[in-house]
């Protein structure tokens, strides 16, 4: 398959990104190295 971005890291940054990408139109894809859902201290307090 082919894809207009692949975003690495599925943080808040990540995500985000790859939120406003694929909104705008844009065959994205959102890896990251862990599976979720699972425990992730700097987003938790949002």
């Amino acid at each position: 398959m082919m894809y207009d971005a692949i975003v690495l890291g599925a943080g808040i940054a990540g995500s985000s990104m790859a939120l406003s990408l694929a909104r705008q139109g844009w065959n994205t894809l959102l890896v990251d190295r862990h599976s979720f859902p699972r425990h992730k201290v700097c987003g938790e307090f949002l």
